[in-house]
């Protein structure tokens, strides 16, 4: 399974050489949180095959008799990882279904592959599975502006952000106090969107609540990442409280030291970080995201004795990210937030500038890959990336993105956002609306906000 993951496939064949058993699955459940068991658990070296993205791992666990149809906890097939990410392998998902993969087979929530594969809509995935696009959702860029009702939008972009504002604290303090967590979509994002409404004088409110428990996630994880512990969510975890921390001007601390010593061993050789566990997208699909924030945190929070070593960590990892190229939203802006945070490829940075501009849709919005509709979180981000990378002549597209934010905002101060993550959290009220897709909606209208307070002239 390690090897599977990491798509290593030297190994895996010769773990394959030895007669290693291609059936057995890991524990069914992950570890116990406030509100029950992390649901991630029952997968099979196959399954996590998929997550390592290397097409030669899943061909010999298949020939090797990999049961093709395994589900894990939640009845998640292989198929299912394959198709529910922003950054489907193709080759994959045909090795798949060539194996007798069941498009149709649903999961303990009752959903195919297929209707996975609509929640990210792309073309070339669907037509592996022989399945039809979602018929409501534009393709690209350059779409009819879509009119969506809000029964009281507000007056601008400032009392937008006004009465988004006591929601997010709600919401983010109750997934402290009910869930037990500093979650990346809650307590960091909140802090920084009431910093960036209060630096332009639109609130009295301050992140003090935030500040208090973002430090909790660090804290709470010296032990672990002083014996060098992979677990489900690291580093994600803990690199969200440190760049809301780092934006605050925060000093460093004995938490601090310890996540960068963790990040500094845990660092691939190509530069890059992985992550652990589930892919869930956007905020956890793929290494953009997690290389880029771990650029912030070395640069930031380096330690005096160790300085050299973290300049020479950030470049790497800035060469690396540097070498990639974006496929989602999240991508882009982590590309070149990560570019501008080790001050590295002024060119390439200007290149992807250009490139991410000309993907606002004919609504005024962006969305979060060119297959899918403009939304909150997407738009957030770009707004709030322009902004700190000092972007000029972009005040006609800043201003059209704006007004789709005041427009699609909700009465009650929130952006909807539809979750594309495969659940693992025990589900729990934290007061934010929309049911399931509640966490990645706050996470969206943390980002909304962040933006229309950035980006607003």
């Amino acid at each position: 399974m390690g090897a599977a993951i990491n798509g290593n496939a030297p190994l895996v064949r010769a773990l394959l050489d030895r007669k290693v058993d291609v059936t057995l699955t890991s524990a069914p459940f992950g570890v116990p949180v406030k509100q029950g068991t992390v649901r991630f658990g029952g997968v099979t070296a196959l399954h996590l095959a998929i997550t390592g993205g290397n097409p030669l791992v899943v061909e010999a666990l298949l020939k090797a008799g990999a049961p093709v149809n395994a589900t894990d906890t939640r009845g998640m097939t292989p198929l299912v990882f394959a198709v529910a990410t922003d950054r489907p392998d193709v080759r994959i998902v045909r090795l798949l279904v060539a194996h007798g993969a069941d498009p149709a087979f649903r999961t303990s929530e009752s959903e195919s592959a297929v209707e996975w594969s609509r929640k990210f809509n792309n073309p070339p995935i669907l037509t592996a599975l022989k399945a039809a696009p979602r018929a409501e959702i534009p393709s690209g860029r350059g779409t009819t502006p879509t009119v969506i009702k809000s029964v009281h939008p507000a007056s601008s972009a400032r009392a937008a952000v006004e009465r988004s504002l006591p929601l997010q604290r709600t919401a983010s303090s109750r997934v402290m106090t009910d869930g037990g967590c500093s979650a990346c979509h809650a307590q960091p994002l909140t802090a920084l969107a009431i910093d960036a409404a209060r630096a332009r004088g639109w609130t009295t409110l301050t992140s003090d609540v935030e500040r208090a428990q973002t430090p909790t996630a660090l804290n709470g994880t010296v032990t672990q990442l002083a014996q060098f512990v992979e677990a489900g969510g690291t580093p994600d975890t803990m690199l969200y409280p440190a760049i809301a921390l780092a934006a605050q001007q925060a000093p460093p601390t004995r938490a601090t030291d310890g996540l960068l010593r963790y990040l500094a061993a845990k660092q691939r050789a190509t530069g890059n970080w992985r992550g652990i566990g589930a892919t869930r997208a956007p905020i956890q699909d793929g290494d953009f995201s997690r290389t880029a924030m771990s650029i912030r945190a070395l640069s930031y929070f380096a330690t005096p004795a160790r300085k050299r070593e973290y300049q020479e960590r950030v470049h790497r990892a800035a060469e690396w990210i540097a070498a990639q190229t974006p496929i989602s939203t999240e991508d882009r802006v982590m590309q070149l937030l990560g570019l501008h945070w080790a001050n590295a490829h002024a060119g390439l940075r200007e290149k992807r500038v250009k490139e991410l501009v000309q993907l606002q849709q004919g609504d005024g919005g962006w969305a979060q890959t060119p297959h899918l509709k403009s939304d909150a979180y997407a738009t957030g981000q770009v707004l709030f990336t322009l902004r700190e990378l000092g972007v000029t002549g972009v005040e006609n597209q800043a201003r059209r993105a704006s007004d789709f934010l005041v427009r699609t905002q909700r009465d009650d101060g929130s952006w909807y956002v539809a979750s594309r993550a495969m659940k693992i959290q025990p589900y729990f009220e934290s007061g934010f609306p929309y049911g399931h897709d509640q966490w990645i909606s706050q996470a969206g209208t943390a980002w909304a906000t962040i933006g229309l307070a950035s980006a607003t002239p």
